[in-house]
């Protein structure tokens, strides 16, 4: 199901975020699409192109930066909404590690700056909210 993957996903991450108005329809697709893959696809098919599209390695701008983290954000929600309630994180729980990982392992908090900061944000209160909604308290010590 993921092979073609990593031909796809580069080219989503670029329409995360409309770059005009008439696009945004568009956009509101492409991030309900990996809400999707985020929710049913390990976080080992896609973990290497996020983190090379993080570390500005697939294209070095501003824009594609805050996509890639709007496309995260979208990544992250639907891999929480996967787990069960009330079962803690589960099977889950080395995925979501390695999400946390990937960001600080691409230095992505030093790249938030005032241009993308509301994509930042969003990413830090999906990860918090998601814990809150479906970790046990041993699970988040």
């Amino acid at each position: 199901m993921t092979q073609y993957l990593d031909v796809m996903l580069p080219h989503m991450l670029s329409s995360a975020c409309a770059e005009r108005q008439e696009d945004e329809p568009v956009a509101v697709l492409i991030r309900r699409t990996l809400h999707f893959l985020g929710r049913y696809c390990e976080v080992s098919a896609y973990q290497h192109l996020i983190a090379s599209a993080l570390r500005g390695e697939l294209v070095q701008n501003g824009e594609f930066l805050r996509a890639a983290l709007k496309a995260l954000t979208q990544l992250v929600n639907g891999a929480f909404e996967a787990i069960p309630d009330n079962t803690g994180l589960c099977l889950k729980k080395p995925q979501i590690e390695t999400l946390i990982s990937l960001i600080g392992d691409c230095g992505i908090c030093s790249e938030i700056y005032r241009g993308n900061s509301n994509e930042g944000l969003e990413l830090a209160t999906a990860f918090l909210s998601g814990l809150a909604a479906k970790a046990k308290p041993e699970e988040v010590a």
